[in-house]
């Protein structure tokens, strides 16, 4: 169905819901969007279970050879949003109420994917975050922007926004909706943590796209184990890279992005653990907290621009600023049972504090390896002098 036929651009009339529910957050039902997917030309050597860390996750249902289609989901069972440069997470989520009120019918149809989502309130996304869970940050730029996007989500969903068209409160254009504020934040989390880009499905830039079923699967950046590919028809295919075992968790590239700890939090809602996290976005000169994408055409290597003593001061300067030490944080999430969401955020600080503390190492041996070297040469110079 397209995106007009979903309800964007058809007024009917808003009845009191029935709709499907969103999320449950059982297991059983995120295995089941697989028959569903199966049932309407899809493909899907994979169930539903919990990888090594507890985290759900798409396992292999047998052994795959390199090549072989592991996922398919035909262009039918994808949900095509509004682009991103045109309507924001509030406003996506704005449309997605509204073709719920008013087209129960392409709604229903597609239950199995509703109930296989992370039920309201477990979606990490800043515009869900309390102040609590803001000063646990330790970062006032961060928190701000997170501010931003919780009060912009806020003003659309009472009608208050200030946008190119029209806007009244979801309430009032909705007569009878079951979407609260908590639960309207959750479907632009949603949207916002699980949905993909497409750059086909729309002249003027990238569509944000739900994909049932590959919303499952999950980021690994070095030794992911599947590529994903988007077909001229629309449809999202998945093929193993090597060969993958029976049990073996499948696992793609969202973007080597990923691999920052800011990007990951802020983006898709998870902080991988790891010895050599790369340095933040956030933490580069100039970095943006409204992107946390930071290709930085300057970088700290050899010969570099950043390779001075006055970035390995700043950077110093950085994680120094922070009221806990990475060490600090390991024992308050070794120390005591925490809530999810201030676990994550702790571990995402201390990952973050990681990553520059091993880059001011990187950083401070180079430019002392560039010293001696320089004094050596110096001394070489001098020794040869009549």
């Amino acid at each position: 169905m397209g995106l007009a036929a979903a309800g964007l651009y058809v007024a009917l009339v808003c009845l009191p819901f029935t709709a499907a529910p969103l999320g449950s957050g059982l297991i059983e039902d995120a295995q089941a969007v697989i028959p569903w997917v199966v049932s309407l030309g899809g493909q899907a050597k994979v169930k539903i279970g919990t990888n090594s860390a507890g985290i759900r996750a798409a396992l292999a249902t047998r052994s795959l050879k390199a090549g072989e289609v592991v996922v398919h989901v035909p262009a039918n069972l994808t949900i095509t949003l509004a682009t991103v440069s045109d309507h924001t997470l509030a406003e996506n989520a704005r449309l997605l109420a509204h073709w719920r009120a008013k087209n129960r019918g392409w709604w229903d149809e597609r239950a199995p994917f509703w109930r296989s989502l992370p039920p309201p309130g477990s979606v990490w996304r800043e515009l869900t975050l309390t102040d609590d869970q803001l000063r646990l940050l330790q970062d006032e730029r961060l928190a701000a922007f997170a501010r931003e996007q919780r009060d912009e989500a806020e003003a659309v969903y009472y009608g208050t926004a200030q946008l190119a068209y029209p806007l009244r409160a979801l309430k009032q254009e909705l007569p009878g909706t079951d979407v609260t504020l908590p639960v309207f934040k959750h479907l632009a989390a949603v949207i916002g943590s699980y949905c993909w880009y497409s750059p086909r499905r729309n002249s003027t830039g990238l569509s944000r796209v739900l994909v049932p079923l590959m919303d499952m699967v999950n980021h690994r950046g070095v030794g992911h184990n599947m590529r994903v590919d988007e077909n001229d028809d629309g449809s999202i295919t998945a093929r193993a890279l090597r060969d993958i075992a029976a049990g073996e968790e499948v696992t793609h590239l969202y973007g080597w992005e990923m691999e920052r700890p800011d990007r990951a939090l802020f983006r898709s809602g998870f902080v991988a653990p790891t010895a050599m996290p790369p340095l933040c976005g956030i933490d580069y000169p100039g970095g943006d907290p409204d992107t946390f994408v930071y290709e930085p055409e300057l970088g700290h290597g050899p010969g570099e621009p950043l390779a001075t003593r006055g970035e390995l001061a700043r950077l110093q300067a950085v994680l120094a600023g922070f009221p806990t030490t990475e060490a600090q944080d390991a024992k308050i999430l070794a120390g005591k049972k925490l809530a999810a969401r201030h676990r994550l955020i702790i571990e995402f600080r201390r990952m973050r504090k990681r990553g520059l503390r091993l880059a001011v190492a990187r950083l401070r041996a180079l430019l002392d390896e560039a010293d001696a070297d320089h004094a050596r040469l110096a001394e070489h110079h001098s020794v040869r002098a009549p």
